[in-house]
């Protein structure tokens, strides 16, 4: 949260603990984008708050309470509180994809693309990153446990965190409690990253925590950012890995039939041997000629 913002939901979080507090407060600001379903002076259900032309905020808490809505503006929210195990948004995130991504069931989807009612600190967090893992019941575990969200592809921040796992930096070591990765220029270590992606970058689909903007003073903020910038950053950080951290890039595209985005994914990798589009039922072989690809790498070296 910026200097000077105001946050309109609360989850309080104690770090070392699996034990998430979160709390709805009243909202102070005027809010004429309060819906309620046609004919009705109020709702009882899932506590959820919306903006039907700005987007939505990251308030949806999987406790019953009720919202009583005010034509002329404001709002009275009688919400609940409750407590949640677990990351801030971990199953509360879940649930919302569950319910196909409908925070309310008259509110449609839309891409949030305005500087309005948006607040952290980051909803789109149901699991902590694994970090490097020799353990194949642990990698399969954490697969198994993903929950995908809608929209939102954004993959120069897989690019930077799949970085700062490979860091030999003690403090990303720690925050992975993996052991200290070798130095990136090691002449013993071959350092290999796989960009994975199901399609191209777009902003999220009412989702904040995603470079996103929040509620209020962010000098030159003014929405998600579009395509071009997702790509400008997706490459700027491909080639910081490929040339100034001599990393071994590979990129997967599975599935893509956007073809800017299948080519924008070769240039990444920097070479069309190391880009792959492939379907799902390819994807098994491709990750065995990686790795064909990597040891023989390692073995000429």
């Amino acid at each position: 949260m910026l200097p000077g913002q105001k946050p309109e939901r609360f989850a309080f979080l104690s770090f070392g603990k699996s034990t998430v507090n979160a709390a709805c407060v009243n909202n102070p600001y005027s809010c004429p984008y309060n819906s309620c379903p046609a004919g009705s002076q109020s709702l009882t259900t899932i506590n959820c708050s919306q903006n039907d032309n700005n987007g939505t905020r990251n308030a949806f808490f999987n406790f019953t309470g009720s919202q009583a809505c005010i034509s002329s503006g404001g709002c009275q929210l009688n919400l609940n509180t409750g407590t949640a195990n677990g990351c801030a948004a971990d199953y509360n995130e879940i649930t919302w994809n569950n319910a196909n991504g409908s925070w309310c069931s008259w509110v449609p989807r839309q891409t949030w693309d305005s500087f309005r009612r948006i607040t952290g600190p980051n909803l789109n967090c149901p699991m902590p990153m694994l970090g490097l893992s020799a353990s194949r019941s642990q990698l399969i575990d954490t697969i198994d446990r993903l929950s995908p969200s809608p929209g939102g592809t954004h993959a120069d921040v897989g690019l930077r965190w799949g970085l700062r796992a490979l860091s030999p930096r003690t403090e990303w070591a720690s925050f992975f409690q993996h052991n200290r990765p070798e130095p990136f220029d090691s002449s013993t270590v071959t350092k290999v990253m796989v960009l994975m992606t199901d399609g191209a970058n777009e902003q999220a689909v009412n989702f904040p925590g995603y470079w996103g903007c929040s509620e209020s003073g962010a000098p030159g903020c003014s929405g998600s950012p579009d395509r071009a910038t997702l790509d400008s950053r997706m490459q700027s950080w491909c080639t910081a890995i490929r040339d100034t951290y001599k990393v071994e890039l590979y990129t997967v595209a599975i599935n893509v039939s956007d073809t800017d985005a299948v080519s924008r994914l070769r240039t990444c990798a920097g070479s069309d041997s190391r880009a792959f589009a492939v379907d799902a039922s390819q994807l098994n072989a491709t990750f065995e000629q990686i790795a064909r690809e990597t040891f023989s790498l390692r073995l000429k070296e």
